[in-house]
């Protein structure tokens, strides 16, 4: 906006043409110049209640133009000539002119030429300031807030148990799903799981489309796991001690899994 008013600040556009004029988003832009013509508390400049632009037909009018004009008084001119007319004496004679005659030195024409390309550089670092400062305004509208993802809790084998039962798949397989994922760290790959229940629809997958050979290297796991479980549980009670209902249960389930497997994979013992 800085760039398109005309000497008395207007700017002349529509929202759309100054959105693409500023290379952002509509939505972004809107933002925008609602916090222009919204008061500002902070605002150094306490005029129009720290407003920086009002609407006016046909655009905006940029309510501090005037005074940023202006900052730059005579006294500063004539300073800026003094310093432009000192370099161009110690600079070598220029060539003569073939232009007419202005009515003023050359030294002092030439000095208000530098000057004045001065101010011009000058003005273009403060747009180029104001664009920058514009657009991390941008960033902060529209950066959206970060979401915080759960953490992953690992689950028990009897909740595996329920969501093998729920996708189709023998409960007592629960086991060997939850000894293989404890044995790797819980990782699909070499990335930390996110989702088990996920993870069981892949098992599922991978239990109904194997190789024949790679379905007994699996069965033969698993058999592994569940003499070893059921080792664990026995070790757990003496020959007149009582077991625990829920520990009696899983050893019954691994039991009759263990039957399955070793018809399966004809173990006789």
């Amino acid at each position: 906006m800085m760039a398109m008013a005309d000497k008395y600040g207007r700017v002349w556009a529509a929202v759309p043409g100054l959105a693409n004029r500023a290379r952002v988003p509509l939505e972004s832009a809107v933002k925008a110049i609602e916090v222009f013509l919204a008061p500002d508390p902070f605002s150094r400049t306490k005029d129009n209640d720290g407003r920086r632009i009002e609407v006016i037909e046909g655009g905006w009018r940029l309510l501090n133009h005037k005074k940023y004009r202006e900052i730059r008084d005579e006294q500063a001119r004539r300073e800026q000539n003094a310093a432009a007319q000192e370099r161009f004496r110690k600079k070598s004679k220029p060539e003569v002119s073939q232009s007419k005659p202005t009515g003023k030195p050359i030294a002092e024409a030439e000095a208000e030429a530098e000057a004045e390309a001065d101010t011009e550089a000058e003005a273009k670092a403060d747009t180029n300031t104001i664009r920058l400062y514009v657009h991390d305004e941008f960033e902060k509208l529209n950066k959206k807030p970060e979401v915080s993802r759960p953490q992953f809790i690992k689950p028990t084998v009897q909740e595996v148990e329920k969501e093998f039962l729920r996708i189709g798949l023998p409960a007592e397989m629960a086991v060997a799903f939850v000894s293989h994922y404890e044995s790797n760290g819980w990782k699909v790959g070499r990335n930390a799981m996110k989702n088990w229940q996920a993870a069981c629809i892949t098992w599922k997958r991978k239990q109904e489309q194997p190789s024949p050979g790679a379905n007994m290297v699996i069965m033969g796991r698993e058999y592994e796991r569940i003499l070893e479980r059921m080792k664990t549980i026995r070790g757990n009670y003496g020959d007149h001690q009582e077991w625990d209902p829920r520990e009696r249960t899983e050893f019954d389930r691994l039991k009759s899994r263990r039957d399955q497997l070793r018809k399966t994979l004809g173990i006789t013992i």
